[in-house]
């Protein structure tokens, strides 16, 4: 399962193939901090019923990397598809990095 979040974090290849190769590791390491940063994310709140701060917390991420962007973010609250307590928190503080 892909999002077993062991995959990455145990595979045995994953350091030899991402610090011995210049090209991949520059490419890679981006991908690979923000599964690990979610996957500390899922573990963290995985046995508490807290949903909105995970979902605060994972956008938080998903807007510290540009996985997705404020502008996007906002219209989906503006279209009510998102719905987490603050987010307009996170709006105005990665609008302000820009």
């Amino acid at each position: 399962n892909f999002n077993d979040s062991n995959l990455i974090k145990n595979s045995k290849l994953k350091d030899p193939i991402l610090n011995g190769t210049p090209i991949l590791s520059s490419l890679a390491s981006k991908q690979v901090q923000v599964f690990s940063e979610f996957a500390y994310l899922k573990e963290k709140y995985q046995n508490t019923e807290s949903s909105n701060e995970f979902n605060y917390e994972t956008l938080d991420l998903f807007l510290k990397y540009d996985i997705v962007t404020p502008e996007l973010v906002q219209k989906l609250i503006g279209k009510d598809k998102l719905h987490i307590k603050n987010a307009n928190e996170l709006i105005k503080k990665y609008k302000e990095k820009l």
